[in-house]
């Protein structure tokens, strides 16, 4: 991997637990040559003791376009 970054992230906040959805964005070289990955995420975030702790996530690889 060479490079990775976050975007359109957005937080939904209900009291003490907080949802962030977004894409992560990631680039590299593997066995195959170049490849450029877009994973659609979810995160569940809980506040504790004045911190926040994530408790679940999940990931979905978007399948690329094919011409």
């Amino acid at each position: 991997m060479t490079t990775a970054h976050n975007e359109a992230m957005r937080v939904h906040r209900f009291g003490a637990t907080a949802v962030v959805t977004g894409w992560l964005v990631v680039g590299g070289h593997g066995p195959s040559g170049a490849f450029d990955r877009r994973y659609r995420f979810t995160d569940t975030w809980v506040s504790r003791d004045g911190r926040w702790q994530i408790v679940a996530a999940h990931d979905y690889l978007v399948p690329s376009r094919q011409p």
